[in-house]
């Protein structure tokens, strides 16, 4: 019998072994089609029903906005819709980007990115 500590090992393993270097996916779970969205202008790939985050987060997008006091770097903190930290413009309504489900042709925007283009 395995102990506690050498399933996890073994586990995080076979986790490793299947993620996908490129996107950050882990491989072998059922996804919904693949679909296409738009990120401060460039075309990213998804899957629907995941959150617009998450799918940020897969192709190695981490900063989604600058802090107003320090101008740190900010990005997915709680992803579930509390904290505010992974505020986007999608289409035309600022939202937090962790509860809204990716979709074809959806455009998303960050705060900094919409304001240069459309000042």
């Amino acid at each position: 019998m395995l102990s506690c500590a050498a399933l996890i090992d073994q586990f995080l393993g076979e986790l490793l072994v299947s993620v996908d270097k490129f996107t950050l996916r882990v491989g072998g779970v059922d996804r919904g089609k693949a679909v296409s969205f738009t990120f401060n202008g460039r075309v990213l790939q998804a899957f629907a029903g995941e959150s617009v985050a998450a799918a940020l987060f897969s192709q190695g997008i981490r900063t989604l906005r600058s802090s107003p006091a320090t101008n740190l770097s900010r990005g997915m903190f709680c992803l579930m819709g509390s904290c505010q930290e992974c505020l986007v413009w999608i289409e035309s309504n600022k939202q937090p980007s962790c509860q809204v489900p990716v979709a074809e042709g959806l455009k998303v925007e960050t705060l900094g990115y919409r304001e240069v283009q459309h000042e």
